[in-house]
């Protein structure tokens, strides 16, 4: 709010110093085009005097209350007074919160998480070769960037003492994030012997992950510098703006963390709190656009948006959240799944798979079709429906994904999941390839692609239309 009375103020400062400088120009040159039509007017009889009068106030009246750009609602006034309300939770969606630009949805406690850092994250050497206080680090990701309202954050400011900054250096920042900003001490590697066993390595660490998402970790921070007071956190970005906090406080001898900050900021407007309790193990935000307080059900899966985000924890913005096949609707109203879990039934398959497979064999062929089973859900969503394989184009592209090894997972592209089966293998013959399944993706775009399932299932991609990196795992 601060950032937007500033910015009108210096406007309207702008404004007044060039009405200024007309007028001082007009009456040098002694030029008033004003008097002449003035006089113009009074020469005019009463009835069309009347008639300018009442054109000229039509056409203001209607220029104020018309939406801008022929219906394309902006600014505040709009949302003036609006709550987005549900009977399923006691939550509601504020003018406020559309203001601010998210939303924290969750709060989770008593959950473990592992904040040790994974193969390939890259560490803070000079903070675990010096430690730090109140230092900070530039971090820019690679062909990655988070979305700030309609601002593409590829850049952020790290700092030690528990806060991230957005923005480039002389700009305004665009944001500010703060998962646990308090007297913090990250301790250098030569000291480590001081710490209790538990409390090392004292470090902050960031990586993307293979579901693309940036998470910058401080991993055994000293609360006050003091050593025997140990917490670790984490904040994970994801591309479409969501942001998540994770937390483990529990080394703390305290009910409560105090005299921190906690929260986060869009273009100044703020929502935080400046004490934790140290059973608060996580707490989820959810980017928020006009455009979601006029469509309350943008995935059209059915659910409204806030109940997706106060009362099923789904994904308003994605129909399929866990990306097993079945939209959230079906999940939740049709299969008796688990929206947030893509094995919830238990079994070998993802439940998109494990639902319409039943107990058929994937590699059997369903009676007069000459493709298995597998081949068939995947085309035509069911166990024997009628398809066309994908074909290339000039606009469109097909991906080949063949299966070898064993064991069953998952592949997701973009968007869509493609079911991996490996065939089965008979000792006295040679291995029996399953034939390739085919995703069809539109050419120009760049899919970021990720693996699920056995470690023992070998997958292969296979293209003539396109290059694609290393698939993660």
């Amino acid at each position: 709010m601060l950032m937007k009375i500033w910015t009108e103020s210096l406007l309207l400062l702008l404004g007044v110093f060039i009405l200024a400088f007309v007028y001082a120009y007009m009456q040098e040159r002694n030029f008033h085009p004003c008097r002449g039509l003035w006089k113009k007017f009074k020469m005019l009889p009463w009835g069309k005097q009347l008639a300018a009068v009442f054109a000229v106030g039509f056409l203001w009246a209607y220029a104020s209350v018309k939406p801008n750009g022929g219906g394309n609602l902006r600014g505040p006034a709009p949302l003036g007074g609006i709550t987005i309300s549900s009977t399923n939770t006691t939550h509601a969606l504020t003018a406020e919160d559309f203001e601010r630009g998210f939303v924290m949805t969750r709060i989770g406690t008593d959950e473990e998480f592992d904040f040790s850092a994974p193969l390939g994250a890259t560490v803070c050497e000079d903070w675990r070769a010096f430690g730090a206080a109140t230092d900070w680090i530039y971090v820019t990701p690679t062909n990655w960037a988070f979305r700030v309202g309609t601002n593409a954050v590829e850049r952020f400011r790290i700092h030690s003492d528990g806060w991230l900054e957005t923005g480039t250096t002389g700009i305004l920042p665009v944001a500010n994030f703060w998962p646990f900003h308090a007297v913090l001490g990250v301790v250098p590697e030569a000291n480590w012997n001081l710490l209790d066993e538990s409390a090392r390595p004292s470090r902050l660490w960031y990586c993307i992950t293979p579901q693309n998402t940036l998470q910058v970790t401080w991993q055994n921070a000293l609360l006050d510098r003091d050593t025997e007071k140990p917490i670790s956190f984490q904040v994970e970005f994801c591309t479409d703006g969501r942001f998540l906090f994770l937390y483990d406080l529990s080394r703390l001898d305290a009910d409560a963390a105090t005299n921190i900050l906690a929260g986060a900021s869009f273009g100044g407007n703020e929502w935080t709190t400046n004490a934790l309790p140290t059973n608060v193990t996580s707490m989820a935000f959810y980017p928020l656009s006009e455009s979601d307080a006029y469509d309350q059900d943008p995935d059209g899966d059915g659910l409204l948006t806030i109940d997706e985000l106060f009362f099923y924890n789904t994904d308003p913005h994605n129909a399929d959240t866990d990306y097993d096949g079945l939209s959230d609707y079906e999940e939740l109203f049709v299969c008796s799944t688990d929206p947030l879990d893509p094995y919830s039934t238990g079994g070998a398959y993802s439940d998109g798979l494990a639902i319409k497979i039943g107990d058929l064999d994937p590699f059997s062929y369903p009676e007069g079709s000459t493709n298995t089973v597998l081949e068939n859900i995947f085309y035509s969503g069911t166990t024997n429906g009628v398809f066309a394989y994908p074909q290339s184009s000039e606009s469109m592209a097909v991906l080949q994904v063949s299966v070898s090894g064993s064991g069953t997972g998952d592949l997701i592209v973009g968007g869509q999941v493609v079911p991996l089966v490996a065939p089965p293998q008979m000792r006295s013959a040679p291995p029996n390839p399953a034939p390739p399944l085919l995703v069809q993706l539109v050419k120009g775009e760049t899919y970021p692609v990720y693996f699920r399932g056995d470690e023992l299932l070998e997958v292969s991609l296979n293209s003539a239309d396109f290059a694609f990196g290393v698939l993660p795992t």
